[in-house]
């Protein structure tokens, strides 16, 4: 089995960093690890 890259997103509470988080949580070929804003 190979490893899902960790994603962290900056920014994530922005258009552009929502939608990010949705996409990789949706994805099953990565994993969100951490989002923070400021």
């Amino acid at each position: 089995m190979t490893q899902q890259p960790a994603i962290a997103i900056l920014g994530a509470s922005g258009r552009m960093g929502q939608m990010l988080a949705q996409t990789v949580l949706a994805s099953d070929k990565a994993k969100l690890v951490a989002a923070a804003d400021r």
